[in-house]
């Protein structure tokens, strides 16, 4: 699957990860409301350029 074909809840996911990783480079750890806020907080154009040409499988979303 490649990123366009992933749903919102993937795609959720993957910002998620954006943004766990964005903060951990800072020491510091997400809180419960920017996980929920991580599609407003993590654009689509960040989203394509960390993951625009990775093929996924299933099993990366669990």
């Amino acid at each position: 699957m490649t990123l366009k074909e992933l749903n919102s809840d993937q795609r959720l996911q993957l910002k998620q990860d954006i943004l766990t990783r964005r903060l951990d480079e800072k020491g510091e750890s997400p809180s419960y409301a920017e996980l929920a806020d991580a599609d407003s907080l993590v654009s689509d154009e960040e989203l394509e350029a960390e993951f625009g040409g990775t093929e996924f499988v299933p099993d990366d979303f669990t």
